[in-house]
């Protein structure tokens, strides 16, 4: 269902197996090329360690801003697709993947349903999205969690790193 407001909607990308850089380009060039979708600015690659109990590889990690007027669960809808035509398989939770494409906020909305909650629950943990999103977007406010700045101090990068400066900063 389209709506006719545009929304700013957060959308985290990651993964650990295969050509991942090339995995989140093509991502993010998949979510641009929707119809009522657009880009408006890209945080750099980071490199994190792997959550959760999975011995497994690194991580890349990057986040984005669109604007859009799709709703979140169709938006939902369009980023499984994506990740399924870039090889994504749910086999472990928190496991190695090809992609992996988050919806971490659309607009200030509160949804909690069985397949989609926003905003998305772990951010304030995650310094893997709270260091990107901080790049693209510094004085965010996220819905029930707080102000960014905020977040982030309590929340340290730990291995996270800068794999690649972004070169598309604002589209």
């Amino acid at each position: 269902m389209l709506d006719s407001e545009l929304h700013t909607a957060y959308i985290g990308f990651g993964g650990n197996v295969g050509d991942v850089v090339s995995n989140i380009a093509t991502a993010r060039r998949a979510l641009d090329e929707l119809f009522r979708v657009n880009v408006l600015k890209h945080s750099s690659l980071y490199v994190s360690k792997p959550h959760g109990d999975v011995e497994q590889d690194d991580y890349i990690n990057a986040v984005s801003a669109y604007h859009t007027s799709l709703s979140p669960s169709q938006l939902l809808k369009e980023m499984i697709v994506i990740e399924n035509r870039l090889g994504r398989v749910r086999e472990v939770r928190w496991g190695p993947r090809t992609i992996d494409i988050d919806l971490l906020l659309h607009g200030e909305q509160i949804v909690d349903t069985d397949i989609l909650t926003l905003p998305h629950p772990l951010i304030y943990e995650r310094e893997f999205v709270l260091y990107p999103l901080n790049e693209i977007s510094p004085s965010l406010f996220i819905p029930e969690q707080g102000m960014l700045p905020v977040l982030m101090e309590f929340c340290p990068p730990n291995d996270l790193y800068m794999l690649e400066r972004s070169a598309v900063a604002e589209a």
